[in-house]
């Protein structure tokens, strides 16, 4: 298991993260805190990134207190993760990042 560490970018530069990823199970874990709350309707995303291309990893909320644990979705298909982001998606998920990118980090 490889430990990232994710640093938040605009808006919300404060944001932290850090991802347990095993490349053996193709599964991550993202523990998350100063997260802000987010308007109805939207909610963050995970992204891992494999050969250059975005995948969708599960979609999450952080509690009152701008914490989040979530472990990823399968991603069994994925060879070897280059990078973890985080974003602001509508409610459910997108299939492909279209909000701002609150948190990334590279391995």
């Amino acid at each position: 298991v490889r430990v990232l560490i994710l640093g938040g970018k605009d808006p919300q530069p404060a944001a932290r993260a850090k991802v347990f990823w095993s490349a053996r199970a193709k599964r991550g874990v993202l523990l998350a805190g100063n997260l802000q709350p987010l308007s109805a309707g939207k909610q963050y995303e995970l992204w891992v990134f494999a050969a250059g291309k975005p995948v969708a990893a599960g979609v999450f909320d952080a509690d009152l207190q701008g914490r989040a644990l979530v472990e990823s979705s399968d991603l069994s298909g994925i060879d070897s993760a280059q990078k973890f982001a985080v974003t602001i998606e509508p409610q459910g998920g997108v299939a492909a990042p279209t909000g701002p990118i609150v948190l990334v980090g590279a391995s």
